[in-house]
């Protein structure tokens, strides 16, 4: 993992969520974040523009796996998965439960990271790009929204303040 890789998480909220994007900007890295409520006509284009090298994501509410939901739209539109997101290279379910050759489950994912020494980027600062959170746009093509380390924190803490949070919730 290099400072500055885009990692897609697709899905609902969850504690493995909020583990990979800490862990992501930790490293330095950019997270990429994608409702559950969209499909893969909306996230196939979103991965193919940042060229991210991670997706993460899960079953939405209502029981779908979003990896299936993509790897079907992919498949209709006579595409396969390696030559459509040449740059992922790794594709983790949070549900652990879909069957493909491209997807691996978040334990599997987990056991690989297990073997790899990693340390902070020191160079990450409040001003470098954390998150890009991609618009609906006006053309009809989603625009991605670039946030800072300083501005995320920010807005959480402006937000958790006025919704009277403490370090208890």
């Amino acid at each position: 993992f290099k400072p500055g890789e885009m990692v897609v998480i697709w899905g609902p909220n969850c504690w493995q969520w909020v583990v990979s994007a800490l862990a992501c900007w930790w490293l330095g890295g950019i997270v990429v974040p994608i409702s559950a409520r969209n499909r893969g006509m909306d996230v196939l284009p979103i991965l193919q523009t940042t060229g991210a090298r991670y997706l993460f994501s899960s079953t939405d509410a209502n029981g779908s796996n979003l990896f299936q939901i993509l790897l079907e739209y992919i498949e209709d539109s006579d595409l396969s998965p390696a030559k459509t997101l040449p740059d992922l290279a790794y594709a983790v379910d949070f549900a652990e439960d879909i069957e493909s050759d491209f997807f691996m489950p978040w334990a599997q994912f987990l056991a690989l990271g297990a073997a790899v020494q990693v340390s902070r980027s020191a160079a990450v600062s409040g001003t470098d790009t954390c998150m890009v959170l991609f618009t609906s746009g006006t053309t009809g093509r989603a625009k991605g929204v670039m946030r800072g380390h300083r501005q995320v924190l920010l807005v959480r803490w402006l937000s958790s303040g006025s919704r009277g949070y403490t370090n208890q919730d």
